[in-house]
């Protein structure tokens, strides 16, 4: 739906951020949010992930 040019603009700073993202958080399947809310598709992957530190110590 967006323009190819706004595409290419954002790409590199969207991945990055999911990078970013993904390393702070655990890939769980949605097991840590599906005990509160109905788990979407597997397209929502970020809903899917808790964070790799839950308390400081």
């Amino acid at each position: 739906m967006l323009d190819e040019h706004i595409v290419q603009l954002w790409t590199p700073q969207i991945k990055a951020l999911d990078d970013r993202y993904k390393a702070a958080t655990i890939d769980d399947d949605g097991q840590a949010l599906d005990q509160f809310h109905r788990m979407p598709g597997p397209d929502l992957w970020w809903r899917r992930r808790h964070p790799r530190i839950l308390t400081e110590t």
